[in-house]
């Protein structure tokens, strides 16, 4: 991504990465891409806003992504296009064998504190949310999952700190409360990842 340059018919052209997919439910391209965290599976772009891609990506392009796609191009003047998600996708892949992500089953111990809530009152409650027709109390099983993935892949960021600054590593708790300080972890997430580094 970035500021790769390509020379055509004497013209330079600039090469740029941008995500196209769904955001919130309305289709949309992004600014161009300045960073990407493999690690993290998130792009930071121009424009300061970061995405998180899901595993795996949506790779149907159909309909309502395809002319937002042909419209933007048409605007923005893209005489020449490269459909980069698989390699992408490679690479997060690589980075999460390389840390060992595997968020295949999630543990019994960890933390649904998350998705809790509490309402005031003498009676005992339950807080539910509807999904279709049913209404459930905690998180899906879905939802667990990506909280349990976003846990494996903050504790790699803190292994891979450790890994390149070695002696220096701030400790596992100064590292929870403080760089992740703006991440929207729950009490009992942040406790587990503490025990977990």
């Amino acid at each position: 991504g970035g500021s790769d340059l390509l020379r055509r018919g004497g013209s330079v052209l600039h090469r740029r990465q941008h995500l196209m997919g769904w955001s919130h439910g309305n289709t949309r391209v992004c600014s161009a891409i300045t960073d990407i965290d493999v690690l993290l599976r998130s792009c930071c772009t121009k424009s300061a806003n970061v995405y998180q891609m899901p595993a795996p990506p949506a790779v149907c392009l159909s309909g309502p992504l395809l002319d937002l796609w042909g419209t933007w191009k048409a605007r923005n003047r893209v005489i020449w296009e490269q459909d980069v998600t698989r390699e992408l996708e490679n690479a997060f892949r690589e980075a999460e064998s390389e840390w060992r992500i595997d968020a295949s089953s999630v543990p019994t111990d960890f933390p649904t504190d998350y998705f809790l809530g509490a309402v005031s009152g003498v009676q005992p409650k339950l807080l539910a949310r509807k999904s279709g027709s049913r209404y459930i109390v905690g998180p899906t099983s879905q939802e667990l999952q990506e909280r349990y993935e976003l846990c494996l892949r903050l504790a790699a960021q803190y292994r891979r700190h450790a890994s390149s600054f070695g002696t220096g590593t701030m400790e596992p708790q100064t590292f929870v409360s403080e760089a992740l300080a703006d991440w929207s972890l729950s009490t009992q997430e942040r406790h587990w990842l503490v025990e977990n580094l």
